[in-house]
């Protein structure tokens, strides 16, 4: 076997597992507990120090320190003044009441849609509120209830679309007609990562489009430019609460549904939240949500709560007394009120009228009771301002990602060659520095060294293995093994990094196991948090490690950081084994861990020759691309202001570094020439410092046939996968020899049936015998017939479905298989144009399973429906095992799918007949979405990219 030969059986031997067992629950909840302490000693050094203002003055003082603060950790706001530019679509007349339908600028081609809602009798200056709604999908429309009765009692409403939701999608398909990445906090946080990595936050751009909403209104006559309102609920209550704060035209503000304490809100089962919620640093600068309302005293402000909200009401409560002393100190504590109701997040309806009369007293100065009367929103078409429904396909103009990639690029300089030694050891001395302020890292080499517990103990032949845990911050703790060989004196060692099962990575013939038997000293770590837990997935493109680094970003923290304290306190107990050689230490890590082992080498020179592989190749490939996967767990607020992964190759000077399969934002490959090009820097810099092959890419690309490890491939599932009809065919023709491909799905199985009639016995009992194969995939993909109306077959999509997929993961792992869940491949009905989605829900349930399993997830049920909404019905028909009947064929060219004659009603249970319909795939069909299942795969399991064939 040559060398690229050995480096693709190590990379295989490392990147085709999956965590089995691990660190219980616990574990992670210590972790929290371990931030939410920090956060608790920040609060209580606020406690203090709020205590400490006695006069108007003190408060004054605090005011501007806080909005100072805020407006460093947002980036400031975008430099963008002058007169609005405004695009109008038409007006809707109602009773007592006219409205406006906008678009207007609030930067150069960043359009925000809008609806103005105007009394309908007079010319005005009428008072107005700027109102933004929650964080559901619809936008403006939310607000259609307010700003119709606002108008009725003479208040004049700007309700907007806030980026990502309504009209202003970010990442909008044209072909789904949706979000790429899931609903508008999913939106937001894609959003956010970018502008994160240049020390801003999207926030700025929110409120910012506020503030253009604010000079839009007042530059018209009939405005009262000198009585300004905000408000919002959830979402829009966060919008209307850093609003307010910042912009001083606006005199009387209500937030619902967001002000809380984060004493209350760390500790409940919500946590933290949205991307804008959540501003890096915020706690640890001194900040809690109190002083959003504060900041606006002694100006008119209602913190509106419910009792059930998922923002903790005894937060609230502690927010207002906390405020309503500070107001106090202006002698304006009738300025303050807190507006509480029954009922959960959003129950606004039980006290619209207090709501309601808080603005018509402190805006248009009246005592007389408003009227309120609930009104609903009959045509969502009627607020639409676009033509088209959305921003992008009307008239195009900026994102979120396009403008803050134009700000990277004027802010960041190219990164900077380095001449020789001595510039070479100036970004040395100052890089640690950068590292640890940024991340949060606070642990140095050479600190005491941890107290190790070896929990259990394994001979094998030639060396010891030992299963560890390791003590870290607070009461968490990190788990790992090590292999001792069985020669004497001091033995060179390799640290691993990996996120993924250590009893798999340490597996007999695994690249533990082959390290120790070749008398190295192997410890395997694994970096917290762990387990990944099953947070909520506000976007499968965020992944699993989102609303933890929320949590840890907020005090100051990141999860990098963390991990890096985990890697040098493994190498403090490593270098005080006497058998280990301090001289030839060498660090290995994959995935997001090849972003920590590259800043742990840094800080820890006694790591020696360092390799990383499936790594992210520059944190600029992020800010450069528009979309990116999974790479929240890699994020460091700033970090592209101080350094890049470029910077800390460079760093490691003279130590040898090895890149193995560099991949980019979305996790696709990068080769060898694209790695150089991103890097050019670093390459030139070490040609300068003579050391031009220091560094060693390695591309994950070989040649079938050329001694690869066995692979097998099991397919497991209903009828649109099993020979004969389904996508099964298709994928395994494209697999290379070295993998065999058995297909097992049945024809009209669903989760439970394909159980209880003994198929899956035949899986596991296959997986029994590995005889051969050096991993065994097994591919499940259920949901046609576990949906209703499938006699002795369906599912509840809430329980059963759920559990099913879940036990079959979970006995796959156990008989020692590397289990991968994929979402149902869609039908190929249209209706006026629309493909049917009916099974999207069952897509999401699996891929909510597979989050909280730690597993792939193959998202088939999306990916195939864009596509067919792409090809459309026609094209569409050819993908059935059968050319379509003749009315069938002149119906999709209306757009709408006709049922087909003489179909059963319920899919049989043997094989389909070849006829049409618009479920099962004939030649073509299987080897189009054959094509999709694998480049899926290879995706999300790079393991696999050598074995399919392109």
């Amino acid at each position: 076997m040559n060398t690229s030969q050995k480096i693709i059986v190590a990379v295989f031997a490392a990147a085709c597992a999956w965590s089995q067992t691990g660190p219980t629950q616990d574990s992670r909840a210590r972790l929290i507990s371990y931030l939410d302490g920090i956060a608790r000693t920040h609060l209580e050094q606020r406690r203090q120090s709020i205590a400490q203002i006695q006069t108007s003055q003190d408060a004054d003082r605090r005011k501007k320190a806080v909005r100072e603060k805020i407006l460093q950790l947002i980036g400031g706001l975008p430099e963008h003044h002058g007169p609005v530019t405004v695009k109008t679509f038409g007006t809707l007349e109602g009773e007592g009441f006219r409205m406006e339908k906008v678009a207007y600028e609030s930067l150069p081609g960043f359009w925000v849609t809008a609806d103005v809602y105007l009394p309908a009798g007079g010319g005005g200056p009428f008072p107005a509120i700027v109102i933004a709604p929650g964080h559901g999908p619809a936008g403006k429309p939310e607000n259609w209830n307010w700003g119709v009765n606002f108008a009725r009692n003479g208040i004049a409403v700007l309700a907007y679309d806030p980026l990502g939701q309504g009209e202003r999608l970010q990442y909008y398909d044209t072909e789904a007609k949706k979000s790429k990445v899931g609903n508008p906090t999913g939106e937001h946080g894609e959003a956010n990562v970018q502008p994160m990595l240049i020390g801003d936050n999207v926030a700025r751009y929110m409120v910012n489009d506020a503030m253009r909403g604010v000079d839009y209104l007042i530059a018209r006559k009939d405005i009262d430019a000198a009585h300004i309102g905000a408000f919002g609920c959830s979402g829009g209550g966060t919008a209307t609460a850093y609003f307010a704060a910042l912009d001083d035209r606006v005199k009387a503000a209500a937030s619902a549904c967001y002000i809380t304490s984060f004493q209350q809100l760390l500790a409940s089962p919500t946590g933290v939240q949205d991307a804008e919620q959540s501003l890096p640093h915020f706690i640890e600068q001194g900040l809690d949500l109190a002083d959003w309302v504060e900041v606006f005293a002694p100006k008119p402000y209602a913190i509106v709560s419910t009792q059930a909200d998922m923002f903790p009401f005894e937060g609230a409560r502690q927010t207002y007394e906390e405020a309503k002393r500070i107001y106090g100190l202006y002698k304006a504590e009738d300025r303050i009120q807190w507006i509480t109701g029954p009922g959960g997040h959003g129950n606004l309806g039980p006290i619209s009228m207090p709501i309601l009369t808080f603005f018509t007293t402190h805006l248009k100065g009246s005592a007389a009771p408003p009227t309120f009367t609930a009104v609903r929103l009959e045509h969502r078409e009627d607020v639409q301002c676009t033509p088209t429904g959305q921003v992008s396909t009307a008239f195009g103009g900026e994102t979120v990602y396009s403008l803050n990639r134009q700000r990277a690029e004027a802010l960041l300089p190219p990164g900077k060659v380095l001449a020789g030694k001595a510039d070479l050891q100036r970004l040395q001395a100052r890089l640690p520095g950068d590292i640890r302020s940024l991340t949060g890292s606070a642990i140095r080499p050479g600190s005491p060294i941890p107290a190790v517990r070896v929990t259990s103990t394994a001979q094998r032949t030639g060396y010891r293995l030992e299963t560890l845990s390791i003590p870290s911050d607070g009461d968490s703790e990190v788990t790992g093994l090590i292999a001792i060989p069985e020669s004497a004196g001091a033995k060179p060692a390799v640290l691993m990094l990996d996120s993924r099962s250590k009893e798999e990575i340490a597996a007999i013939g695994g690249e533990v196991d082959r390290l120790a038997r070749a008398g190295k000293i192997v410890m395997l770590l694994e970096p917290r948090p762990t387990p990944v837990g099953a947070e909520s997935v506000k976007s499968p493109y965020l992944g699993l490690y989102n609303l933890l680094s929320l949590r840890a970003f907020l005090v100051g923290k990141t999860i990098v950081g963390l991990r890096i304290d985990d890697t040098i306190r493994a190498m403090d107990w490593l270098c005080g084994r006497k058998d280990v050689d301090r001289s030839a230490i060498q660090g290995h890590a994959s995935g997001a861990l090849g972003i920590v082992l590259l800043h742990a080498a840094v800080l820890d020179p006694r790591i020696g020759q360092v390799t990383v592989e499936n790594a992210l190749a520059s944190y600029r490939m992020i800010v450069q691309q528009e979309l990116h996967r999974n790479v929240s767990e890699m994020v460091i607020p700033g970090v592209l202001r101080k350094y890049d992964t470029g910077d800390l190759l460079l760093a490691l000077s003279p130590r040898p570094v090895s890149i193995v399969n560099p991949e980019d934002a979305t996790g696709a490959p990068v080769d060898d020439a694209g790695f150089r090009k991103e890097l050019a820097f670093v390459f030139r810099s070490d040609k300068n410092l003579g050391s031009p092959d220091r560094i060693r890419v390695v591309s994950r690309v070989a040649q079938a046939g050329s001694g690869l490890p066995k692979m097998r491939v099991i397919l497991v599932g209903d009828s649109t996968v099993a020979p004969h009809n389904g996508w099964g065919p298709g994928f395994c023709a494209l697999l290379a020899s070295e993998a065999t491909c058995v297909n097992l799905a049945k024809n009209g199985r669903s989760t439970s049936s394909y159980r209880a009639e003994g198929s899956w016995d035949g899986v596991t009992k296959a997986l029994s015998d590995n005889s051969g194969f050096d991993a065994s995939f097994v591919l499940i993909q259920f949901g046609h017939n576990d949906q209703p109306g499938k006699p002795g077959r369906s599912t509840d999509l809430a329980t059963e479905f759920p559990a099913n997929l879940r036990q079959y993961v979970r006995d796959v792992k156990a008989a020692g298989g590397k289990p991968v869940l994929i979402t149902p491949l869609t039908r190929r009905m249209f209706r006026d144009g629309r493909v049917d989605d009916s099974l999207a829900p069952w897509g999401q349930a699996a891929m909510k399973i597979a989050g909280e399993e730690h597993i792939p997830v193959l998202d088939l049920n999306s990916e195939s429906h864009a596509a067919v909404q792409k090809m459309g019905p026609v094209e569409a028909n050819t993908l059935a095992m059968a050319p379509p009947p003749a009315a069938v064929a002149a119906s999709a060219t209306t757009g709408t799918s006709t049922p087909v004659p003489k179909a059963p009603a319920v899919e049989p249970r043997g094989d389909p007949s070849a006829m049409f319909d618009y479920t099962h795939l004939g030649e073509k069909g299987s080897a189009f979405f054959g094509r999709m299942v694998a480049d899926e795969l290879v995706k999300s399991v790079p393991a696999m990219r050598p074995y399919v064939q392109h």
